[in-house]
């Protein structure tokens, strides 16, 4: 997996070196460095088993191989110790973008000390802090200073709009303390809510099992954080139509209780109603019929527990 990165040339030897060491540490406690003939080798089929460790590195391909080992025959270079590594680090511009991307967060670590370019970006605008998907290594990156609310220059998504799109409760209470914008819009006008909602239409199951997991608790980090429970995309689309659109039973009463408005209509007069499919058109009209209740019961100056027939009978 090749990802274009901006090469820092501010980075010094001993922040080099520093990065070598954390690596090659990472590295053996995974197992995947061998000595032979006393000399550090990865191998690609060591790779592949790092590749199967953790959450963080389920999406890289088995036969990716680890740039600051490989050579293109038998994807083994021979490393003895950190102080070989580090010349190689900077000949292949290993950068912070590298290591978040990775989850090398002692890398990451040495990288910020070290004065590295916290916003170095790929061609699509993508910074280390949207790349990475561990949360402790995302409030690394804010502390050090990274700009949270930094845009991507595909869809104008935030790290904020992307934790909400894999359903990373956790990365996201870390953006929110360090001071994302919560109603952050990309360049369609959706919001890191509508993220939340459509979480099923990106997300993989990288972090959780579905069958144990809440469904709605990013949802509601999201509205503890101040999120417009109405904020419309481009389109006119709230949270509420994308959750009635997907059938989001579960999603669809947390919205309800922070006070989303069903009869909002889109920019193609639609409402969450009008859109919802299976039990969510259920909710949604015995939540219309129960609002239109509410006002008669205003105009008829009733309280909550009288009926309509026993108030005529008194009078």
């Amino acid at each position: 997996m090749n990802i274009p990165t901006t090469p820092d040339t501010t980075m010094d030897t001993t922040t080099n070196q520093r990065i070598a060491e954390a690596l090659l540490k990472e590295a053996e406690s995974f197992g995947t460095v061998e000595i032979r003939d006393g000399v550090w080798v990865m191998t690609k089929e060591s790779w592949a088993d790092w590749v199967e460790e953790g959450d963080s590195k389920k999406d890289l391909p088995a036969d990716a191989s680890p740039f600051w080992f490989v050579t293109d025959d038998d994807y083994s270079r021979p490393i003895n110790n950190s102080d070989d590594l580090a010349p190689e680090l900077a000949k292949m511009e290993y950068s912070l973008l590298d290591a978040a991307l990775y989850a090398h967060d002692d890398a990451v670590k040495a990288l910020i000390e070290g004065g590295a370019d916290l916003e170095a970006c790929d061609r699509y605008g993508i910074t280390p802090l949207m790349i990475t998907t561990v949360p402790a290594i995302k409030k690394m990156l804010c502390e050090g200073g990274a700009l949270v609310d930094a845009r991507d220059t595909v869809d104008g998504m935030t790290a904020l709009h992307r934790a909400a799109e894999r359903d990373d409760t956790e990365s996201i209470q870390v953006l929110l303390d360090a001071g994302a914008q919560v109603d952050a819009q990309t360049n369609y006008g959706l919001t890191a809510l509508h993220y939340a909602v459509l979480k099923e239409e990106f997300a993989t199951d990288d972090f959780l099992d579905a069958a144990e997991r809440d469904d709605t608790k990013s949802i509601r980090v999201l509205l503890a954080g101040g999120a417009q429970v109405d904020a419309q995309s481009c389109e006119g689309n709230t949270a509420l139509m994308c959750a009635a659109v997907k059938d989001d039973t579960e999603s669809i009463p947390v919205l309800l209780a922070a006070g989303a408005d069903p009869t909002l209509v889109n920019r193609r007069g639609e409402t969450a109603e009008y859109v919802a499919k299976g039990k969510a058109k259920d909710i949604l009209i015995t939540e219309r019929v129960e609002r239109e209740r509410g006002i008669l019961r205003q105009v008829v100056g009733l309280n909550d527990t009288e009926e309509p027939v026993q108030r005529s009978r008194r009078m």
